[in-house]
């Protein structure tokens, strides 16, 4: 191989190829670009003059060339035979090997579905992230959103009446609200889910009754204390305990999901109420459930239209509804009482009927206290009852000497039978502890009431005037009376008590402790004017008992004769 052959093979090899594939064949190459090739190897003829290159002819380093066989470098460089030689920044265009369309073919394919699944994927991914989401936002016993999605009832209506359905859509509807505010938006929930305009309302009291079978669970009987409900209601001032309870558990059952029959019969009624139907839990009396052979009291709802009572109990359809192959056959929808087993009674009916309250709740209540004394002192308070608060106003301090009257008076307000209290709180000048009194504790129905108090030794003592109303809500006016004076001595303090009506006013005065609660002990006083009485009741008795002997005496005894003068 000459010089100019290596020659020429190095400088191929540093030219840069930029190959471009295409996908349609190509068989033949044109004749222009075939031309030019091979005219360029015409060029390479004029390096065999060349001086520059004879130099290299001599060189021992590429001796060796020429002493090597022309078939080791042609077999070396097959590649370049058969191939045109190619200048710098010359394209080629090559035809795609079968191979090679297979491969290229695949990776389409295979970026096709991973595009694909990538997008699908992020969606599932996106969807199932908000829901588990608002899942977790949502609150359990205060919902103030509707629950997604609308619930439609999958069971079949064949079994429940024409009757039925007739009377429900011709009621009246008067929408109720408990007052109590997350449980009325939790009812709310229950009926944005349940419930549509367009639905009539036998339909809509349906979807709510297999709404409440499908979300709840039966549950065993649970007991419920008197404290836990008037805690839950501390807010709210129901008019009466059995409200109280429907609250207490309608909002159990759906804060927990699971419930007893009165857990379920409560809710149900409140719905239905919130519906505007005339509708009322009922509760079993412990009398039915002896006699039906039962060990706890069982709860459940009657809807009463045009003056006929229908029971309703979503607790008892449910527990048949779960162990019956047959599904829910609407046994407990909507039945008369005669159609039911014994613990169904309409006497617990109208019982229920009659306790429950509507919801209402009781008006403002409040007190106004003024203590004034002889000598010009003035104080006065008045507090109006708040469930979150104390209740209590302290009002000014009223300085007195000892033994000098204050005159409280007081006017309630919002309640008509009351009990009206006075308690003094004793303490010496350092303000050491030293006895407490009840100096007035009476129950009446004026909305007024006066009570005078006279300390009988120095020093500190607070005064507190206590109403209590009738449903247990309570006022108090706190005052404090520094007392001039020795406060090593004491008797026992007086007071008098003014019941006062609000069209005219009767004094009386107390003076011994059996016509007044505010007398602890009678005075020395009175205690020695009683021994003397006694005494002076003695000798008189004694003296009397003198006198009927003689009496008596001089009745048996003859009279003596006169004797004859000597």
């Amino acid at each position: 191989m000459s010089y100019r052959d290596d020659r020429r093979n190095k400088e191929t090899e540093k030219d840069d190829f930029f190959i471009e594939f295409y996908d349609n064949d190509y068989d033949d190459i044109d004749e222009k670009n075939s031309d030019e090739e091979f005219d360029e190897y015409d060029d390479y003829e004029e390096y065999e003059d060349d001086e520059e290159y004879e130099e290299y002819e001599g060189d021992e380093e590429y001796e060796e060339y020429d002493e090597l066989d022309d078939e080791d470098y042609d077999d070396d460089y097959d590649d370049y035979d058969d191939e045109p030689y190619v200048e710098k920044n010359t394209k080629v265009k090559k035809k795609l090997t079968s191979n090679q369309k297979v491969n290229r073919a695949i990776a389409i394919l295979s970026g096709v579905i991973f595009c694909f699944t990538a997008f699908y994927g992020a969606i599932a991914i996106s969807s199932f992230a908000g829901k588990t989401k608002a899942a977790q936002e949502a609150p359990a016993d205060n919902q103030t959103e509707a629950e997604e999605g609308f619930f439609v009832s999958q069971n079949s209506d064949a079994t429940i009446s024409q009757e039925i359905k007739d009377t429900l859509n011709s009621a009246t509807l008067e929408p109720l609200t408990t007052g109590y505010e997350a449980i009325d938006n939790s009812v709310a929930n229950m009926l944005k889910v349940t419930c549509k305009d367009d639905m009539t309302t036998y339909d809509k009291v349906r979807n709510i009754y297999d709404y409440m079978m499908f979300t709840y669970e039966n549950a065993d009987a649970s007991f419920v204390d008197e404290d836990s409900v008037y805690d839950f209601c501390n807010k709210y001032s129901y008019t009466n305990y059995f409200d109280m309870e429907m609250l207490y558990r309608a909002d159990k059952l759906m804060a927990s999901k699971a419930g007893d029959s009165r857990d379920y019969g409560s809710t149900f009624a409140i719905a239905l109420r919130a519906l505007g139907l005339d509708a009322y839990y009922v509760a079993t009396s412990s009398d039915t459930n002896y006699l039906a052979g039962l060990d706890t009291i069982k709860g459940y709802t009657v809807v009463v239209i045009d003056d006929e009572k229908y029971v309703f109990d979503v607790n008892a359809e449910d527990i048949e509804s779960t162990d019956s192959e047959a599904g829910v056959v609407y046994s407990f929808f909507g039945k008369d009482f005669l159609d039911l087993p014994e613990q169904y009674t309409l006497e617990d009916a109208e019982a229920s009927i009659e306790a429950f309250g509507n919801f209402g709740t009781l008006g403002e209540f409040g007190i106004s206290v003024v203590a004034t004394t002889k000598s010009g002192e003035y104080s006065s308070g008045a507090v109006s009852y708040n469930s979150s608060g104390e209740n209590l106003i302290e009002a000014d301090t009223i300085g007195i000497d000892q033994g000098e009257t204050i005159y409280f008076k007081g006017t309630v307000s919002g309640s008509e039978t009351n009990t009206w209290k006075l308690i003094a709180d004793v303490y010496d000048h350092n303000w050491n502890y030293v006895t407490e009194a009840t100096l007035y504790n009476e129950t009446h129905s004026n909305r007024t009431d006066e009570i005078t108090y006279a300390p009988s030794r120095g020093g500190f003592i607070v005064i507190r005037f206590i109403v209590t109303d009738e449903n247990g809500r309570t006022c108090t006016v706190k005052f404090i009376a520094d007392v001039a004076g020795d406060d090593y001595y004491f008797e026992p303090e007086t007071t008098t008590v003014y019941e006062t009506t609000t069209e005219e006013y009767t004094t009386e005065e107390v003076t011994t402790i059996e016509e007044t609660t505010t007398v602890e002990e009678t005075t020395t006083v009175e205690e020695t004017t009683s021994q003397e009485e006694t005494t002076s009741q003695e000798e008189s008795s004694s003296q009397e008992e003198t006198s009927s002997q003689e009496e008596t005496s001089s009745q048996t005894e003859p009279e003596p004769q006169p004797q004859p003068q000597p």
